[in-house]
């Protein structure tokens, strides 16, 4: 699958008048021109206008590929993780099992903390317009930024990095031949060519970073699960 958001090509369409004339048999056999129905004409319009706006589309993709918005991630905790220091700040971070809760004094207070601090930042860099400020799971924020502010930005002792918000796709087009899985007597061979390599055949994916007794994984409360139907198929693991 290619990218659709990086090709640099804008459609373009535009209208011209044409003398566009058909013959057409006439009785005896002669021929005459006929000028060609007011439908094709308009029919030519729908398209220049449809084609037009697919440009405009295009302008405006070209635009958020080439957006000045930047995230800036602060050295400081976000709220989730926070457990005190500064001066007149409690700590933030849930005890173990527990959510943070938004609306808590000690939370309130610390995200308005960590506001002053993005907004200190941005007057060090020389202005710039905040978009979004980020406070609970990550600290940070967005801001429209010139290439100055944003270079300006990284340089600071409270910024951790600078990063241009940009579009991206994912390409894995050329995936298989990198594996080696198209290659003659590859992978896909053994199992049957491309048309059916695959075939029939089930993945599971164990992630073993996962803690199973955590609560979110709890089924207290939920119904038994179904009983699986039995499976004669051969089961291969690889680490």
């Amino acid at each position: 699958m290619g990218p659709t958001l990086r090709g640099k090509s804008v459609a373009q369409a535009g209208t011209r008048k044409t003398g566009l004339q058909s013959p057409t048999r006439r009785g005896g056999g002669m021929l005459r021109p006929m000028r060609l129905p007011a439908t094709l004409g308009a029919l030519a319009l729908v398209w220049a206008a449809t084609g037009a706006a697919a440009g405009d589309g295009e302008h405006r993709s070209a635009a958020r590929r080439q957006s000045n918005v930047y995230i800036v991630r602060m050295s400081e905790d976000p709220a989730v993780a926070y457990k005190g220091g500064i001066p007149g700040l409690r700590a933030t971070k849930p005890a173990r099992g527990q959510k943070i809760d938004p609306n808590d004094a000690r939370v309130a207070d610390y995200v308005a903390y960590v506001d002053s601090r993005h907004d200190a930042a941005l007057v060090r860099a020389g202005g710039g317009r905040k978009v979004y400020d980020y406070r609970y799971s990550f600290n940070g924020f967005a801001a429209e930024l010139t290439e100055q502010q944003a270079a300006k930005l990284a340089t600071d002792p409270g910024v951790l990095s600078v990063s241009r918000d940009e579009m991206v796709d994912m390409d894995t087009s050329s995936t298989p031949t990198f594996l080696g899985l198209d290659a003659p007597g590859g992978l896909w061979d053994q199992l049957g060519g491309v048309g059916r390599a695959g075939e029939d055949i089930i993945i599971g994916v164990v992630d073993s970073g996962i803690w199973p007794e955590h609560p979110s994984f709890s089924d207290r409360g939920m119904a038994s699960a179904p009983l699986a139907r039995p499976s004669t198929r051969r089961c291969a693991t690889r680490s």
